[in-house]
């Protein structure tokens, strides 16, 4: 056990990261980590000095310690994600970037220590699957992963939750974890049924065939089978490779691919172009498994009910990416800084839409936000909507850049000498509510 003394600090304040991971299966290995996490922060400012051991307010970053502290300060608008002492991981790396530090190099390392931590847990667990799991699709988990950064920006794990917490103590939580619950739904295939379309005298147990060929005709949430037909050259070759394989690894290529294709907002980073010369070296040659020589053991792992294991992890590598070429990382990792656009209140329908031939491919992301929230902010003001607290002082500071760099500038006019009164009594206002009062003259 190794305490981090050199802790990445916000505000003075420390911090660590709550990740969700989904282990869809063990062999061949399928790790997603969902885009969105939330990221909690103690709620004393941290002390180099040590003198203050004992408070876990200072030390702890979480919420069930922190939360019953007096300066604890809790978000209570789902749509701000860097106020209070909760914030998702998306603004905190958005913050990091702002402030020069390489935010793909630190997820990156996030992205190796899921990776190496499932893998170190894949021997066991793949015997116990192919002894009394008949079905490798029939379980999933999702894992909570809790991760601490250091002032180099490098990662260190601190626990791995199995089944995490899933309670919404604030607004935040609940946009961020039910928007992870749809995705991960979604992602495993579970079959959309309303329940409200059983008959009120209907039978809850299973009726022969007639209920087996109903449960067949429920389509899948954004499964592959709803959605256009790849027509790239990749995918025409990879289907073409496909039809010499046996049929068992076909059928584990197919479904890599479907789920894939409705992951939503989880990122696949195993398998990925990079996976197997990252960590090849990891698996044994013959079975594909977490070599048991790497973590204590000897010799192969071989399953209890196959004589001829086969390397399920690398066939899968071969198909997904049969040219070996690199996917820029940048392209995955900028995921992980845009903003959560929806939560509890999205609908399935919305999750499916994409762009129209009417919009404008040439457009950045962060542009065609911040053009978004300009028009939204007009139109509460046309409406006469009331502004939340935070965005109005969101707007004011903008607007308190906008006189600083006209000032600056050399610019001056009567305008100008009407917004330095506007703000000389915003500060004479609020200095009034600070603990230690400041005078402005």
């Amino acid at each position: 056990m190794k305490y981090v003394d050199n802790p990445l600090l916000i505000d003075g304040h420390k911090c660590d990261l709550r990740l969700y991971v989904a282990v869809t299966s063990y062999d061949p290995l399928m790790v997603y980590m969902y885009e969105e996490g939330l990221v909690r922060f103690a709620a004393v400012k941290y002390d180099m000095s040590g003198k203050h051991l004992w408070n876990p307010c200072m030390h702890l970053c979480n919420y069930s310690i922190n939360k019953y502290h007096s300066d604890y300060v809790k978000s209570e608008d789902p749509d701000v994600e860097d106020v209070g002492h909760k914030w998702t991981l998306s603004a905190l790396l958005r913050h990091l970037r702002a402030n020069g530090q390489d935010t793909s190099l630190l997820m990156t390392r996030i992205e190796e220590v899921v990776v190496k931590s499932v893998l170190a847990s894949s021997p066991a667990i793949v015997s116990a699957c192919r002894m009394f799991v008949p079905h490798a699709r029939n379980c999933f988990e999702l894992y909570g992963f809790d991760i601490l950064i250091d002032s180099s920006l490098k990662p260190w794990l601190l626990e791995v939750n199995l089944s995490p917490s899933l309670g919404c103590d604030s607004p935040l939580d609940v946009r961020v974890k039910s928007a992870m619950l749809a995705d991960l739904l979604t992602l495993v295939g579970l079959p959309a049924v309303d329940p409200v379309l059983r008959r009120p005298g209907e039978s809850r147990r299973p009726n022969a065939q007639s209920d087996m060929l109903k449960k067949l005709g429920c389509r899948r949430v954004q499964s592959a089978d709803a959605l256009a037909a790849p027509t790239s050259k990749k995918t025409s070759r990879l289907v073409s490779s496909t039809l010499a394989l046996s049929p068992e690894v076909s059928r584990l290529v197919r479904t890599a691919q479907s789920e894939f294709e409705r992951r939503g907002g989880f990122v696949r980073i195993f398998p990925s172009a990079e996976s197997w010369k990252r960590y090849g070296n990891f698996l044994d040659p013959l079975t594909g498994v977490t070599s048991t020589s790497i973590i204590g053991g000897g010799g192969h792992f071989v399953s209890p009910l196959t004589s001829t294991p086969q390397n399920y992890n690398f066939l899968l590598h071969q198909q997904l990416f049969p040219e070996l070429a690199e996917i820029p990382p940048h392209d995955r990792f900028t995921r992980y800084e845009r903003a959560l656009l929806r939560g509890h209140k999205a609908s399935l329908n919305e999750r499916s839409l994409s762009l129209s031939g009417g919009d404008t491919p040439d457009v950045s992301e962060d542009d065609q936000e911040t053009r978004n929230l300009k028009i939204k902010i007009l139109d509460y003001i046309q409406e006469g909507s009331r502004l939340s607290q935070h965005q109005a002082r969101r707007i004011f500071a903008q607007y308190l850049g906008w006189i600083l760099q006209n000032v600056s500038s050399g610019r001056h006019s009567e305008t100008e000498e009407a917004n330095g009164d506007l703000i000389l009594r915003f500060l004479q206002k609020s200095s009034s509510n600070l603990r230690t009062p400041y005078f402005v003259q």
